[in-house]
């Protein structure tokens, strides 16, 4: 029995020894993981703290304390609200609130200050802390430092205004346009040259946006520059809604992606129109000067002979009186005589300096008289007028006689166009452009139109497209025109009327 006995106890020794070096095993692996875990907790990257309900830091990490440069010993027993900003401050306790009815909180965004004085911008999780009974008794956070990512991201969004504020700076047109044709970005000159607002372009495609079509323009010039890599450049007319026209420059640039592959294009428009319209007058100033030279000539030539020829005339009609003889070939002559030296004064008129009378004028008021001088001739050939004048528009300088001989001239050419009777609409509005402020006439006939190819001759003098018509009548209205600095154009259509606009500005740039 006793040795029985002693065996059970030995048993029961090894056994309890076994148990007592699990234990110490145990512990020992339970005192490395808290240290481990302690380390893990002091050394985090990110700050830890614990606060009751009152907002007092009652446990917090070595990274908390050494980040705001308070021994740990001080900083617990402070409230958190001591080490936020004035308007931090306000946040925090608001947002306190808010977690102890929530639960927690994420990403909350506020400014400790440091021991020093620095301010910290930091990023917050915090979960509620609850005892047995469920009762909140505090809250756990995990505090990250985003002072360097905040003050990075400001410098990026810094540099993204500088570079959009210079991108927007830029006078000419600069859009963005990906492979799909469709427009990323434009920068605030390319709704100038369209007449329309941004929303207008952003999102669509560029033939839709730029060309009104409903497909890709033949020949289209951004899709050689995603073929071939290169640029291109051409020039363009675009018409604007109020019937001007602008003259651009457009070069398209690739634009490459990160794998080397030609993503975007930039399509970048320079409006040149003044430009153009300066070389053009210096060309046509050129061209008068020589042609002034011939015509003064000729003209000398051909008056003397002409009023020698008249005054034959006179003597046959006398002696044609006193015979009792007809005098419709002499009536002739002298209607043919009379045209020949009309012929005359208007390629004087055209050639010749001209200096300018201005005196200040309502617009609307010339434009009238004008289309009133035509009243009968309109009714008799059953064309409707229409007028579409702008209230209170500014009056203008002008040399009156010459602009209405330029208007004469325009009608006259829309009640030829129109043998059958039709519709002339004349509209009178404001309008500025990169010149300044101007007066816009519009003159729009349902009358036959020009074709493509002769459109582009209308200005040239002796250029008609009547059989009996001289070609000098736009070719002069041009003229004065331009020696006020002001524009003029024709838009036309073959068989969808015509359309005549110009532009007279404002001051008096006498």
């Amino acid at each position: 029995m006793k040795e029985t006995g002693s065996n059970e106890l030995k048993e029961l020794k090894e056994k309890l020894d076994d148990t007592l070096k699990e234990i110490n095993r145990l512990n020992e692996r339970l005192r490395e993981s808290e240290e481990r875990y302690y380390d893990l907790y002091e050394n985090a990257p990110d700050m830890y703290h614990t606060i009751n309900k009152k907002g007092i830091i009652i446990e917090c990490n070595k990274t908390e304390s050494e980040m705001l440069g308070y021994p740990k010993e001080e900083l617990i027993g402070k409230s958190v609200f001591d080490i936020q900003t004035e308007e931090s401050r306000k946040a925090g306790k608001k947002a306190m609130g808010k977690l102890f009815r929530s639960g927690e909180i994420k990403g909350l965004e506020l400014q400790f200050v440091k021991k020093s004085g620095d301010v910290m911008d930091v990023s917050i999780n915090a979960t509620v802390i609850y005892d047995k009974n469920g009762k909140a008794i505090g809250t756990r956070s995990v505090i990250r430092d985003i002072t360097k990512k905040n003050r990075m991201m400001e410098i990026i969004k810094n540099s993204n205004f500088k570079l959009h504020a210079i991108f927007d700076a830029i006078t000419d047109g600069i859009c963005l346009i990906d492979r799909n044709f469709t427009i990323q970005n434009i920068n605030k000159s390319v709704p100038k040259y369209f007449g329309s607002s941004p929303v207008d372009f952003i999102g669509k495609r560029c033939y839709i946006a730029f060309e009104e079509g409903g497909k890709r323009c033949e020949g289209c010039n951004v899709i050689k520059t995603f073929d071939t890599g290169e640029p291109v450049n051409y020039t363009r007319i675009r018409r604007l809604k109020d019937g001007t026209s602008v003259e651009l420059e457009v070069s398209a640039f690739p634009v490459k992606g990160k794998k080397g592959k030609i993503e975007q294009v930039v399509y970048y428009m320079k409006d040149v129109t003044e430009k153009k319209r300066l070389e053009r007058q210096m060309e046509s100033s050129r061209k008068l000067a020589s042609l002034g030279e011939i015509v003064a000539g000729v003209t000398h030539e051909v008056r003397n002979p002409l009023q020698n020829i008249l005054t034959g005339i006179d003597l046959l009609e006398l002696e044609a009186k006193k015979k009792g003889l007809g005098l419709d070939i002499l009536k002739n002559l002298r209607s043919f005589t009379g045209d020949m030296d009309f012929i005359i004064q208007e390629l004087l008129d055209y050639s010749k300096p001209v200096k300018l009378e201005l005196k200040e004028w309502a617009i609307t008021d010339v434009v009238s008289g004008i289309i009133d001088t035509f009243e009968e001739q309109m009714k008799k050939g059953k064309i409707k007028v229409l007028k579409n004048y702008e209230k209170d528009l500014k009056r203008v300088y002008i040399d009156v006689r010459r602009i209405r001989q330029s208007l004469r001239n325009i009608i006259a050419n829309s009640m030829h166009a129109m043998p059958d009777g039709g519709e002339f609409t004349a509209t009178i509005s404001s309008h500025h452009n990169q010149r300044g402020e101007f007066i816009n006439i519009r003159f729009l006939d349902s009358g036959h139109g020009i074709s493509k190819k002769d459109i582009e001759r209308v200005f040239e003098p002796f250029f008609s497209t009547e059989a009996d018509g001289m070609g000098m009548g736009l070719a002069v209205a041009k003229r004065f025109v331009e020696l006020h600095n002001g524009e003029i154009a024709v838009n036309s259509e073959e068989g969808k009327g015509c359309e005549v606009t110009i532009l007279l500005p404002i001051k008096n740039y006498e």
